[in-house]
């Protein structure tokens, strides 16, 4: 499907994106399977485990092609069947002072008919979050870390694992003002997400280490 539009890439062909319009399209369909357990260890500590399998027929995908004057067409298509199975556990507990802790672990994987893994889709993703109270339960400090597995992209390349860490203080000024800052990234790793190769490639870097400020007023 990509071969034409891989090669405009690699030699630099301008590229104008035409959406060409298909009739033939039909919904999506999607059967689930999922079977959850919750317990309390203690009044301050739950443990949650899921295992899923689903099938998903019909689905949707975007078709490109390229003519020999680097005009794009692109099309939504049927592109056949994903099946998919996996696990999801989550602990989270409070401690004491409003200390707070939450881990969670996925394990997935999906193929297609031809038994290949769908693009944006990593087998591992981990979460970690701790955060606790300031001078006061109003204003918290929080610390995350997320991992994600290699994922292939659109034309068939790889991308690396990653792991991200992020820190926040978050609070309210008043009843109807609150702010947040945050350092992202914090470790400065270059990390890489697939996107639809129509943009020009088929995975863009993301932000290496940034501040965000950010201000909520509610009327």
């Amino acid at each position: 499907m990509f071969e034409n539009l891989t090669t405009a890439f690699l030699y630099g062909q301008p590229a104008t994106a035409i959406d060409v319009e298909n009739t033939g399209l039909r919904p999506e369909e999607i059967e689930t399977f999922q079977l959850g357990l919750e317990h309390y260890l203690t009044p301050a500590t739950r443990l949650t485990a899921a295992l899923y399998r689903y099938r998903l027929d019909g689905l949707l995908g975007q078709g490109i092609s390229v003519d020999d004057r680097g005009t794009v067409d692109t099309y939504f298509v049927n592109i056949g069947e994903v099946t998919g199975q996996g696990l999801e556990a989550e602990a989270e507990t409070r401690f004491g002072g409003g200390v707070r802790a939450n881990f969670s672990y996925s394990l997935q994987h999906s193929q297609d008919e031809q038994g290949r893994r769908p693009p944006n889709s990593p087998e591992h993703m981990l979460k970690f979050r701790l955060s606790a109270p300031l001078w006061d339960e109003r204003w918290r400090l929080g610390l995350e870390a997320l991992y994600l597995s290699e994922r292939d992209t659109w034309l068939n390349r790889t991308t690396p694992d990653q792991l991200v860490g992020n820190l926040t203080v978050s609070g309210e000024v008043s009843e109807n003002v609150g702010v947040s800052f945050g350092l992202y990234n914090i470790g400065d790793n270059r990390y890489v997400d697939p996107v639809n190769p129509i943009v020009g490639a088929d995975a863009i870097e993301q932000d290496g280490f940034n501040v965000r400020f950010k201000l909520n007023v509610r009327f």
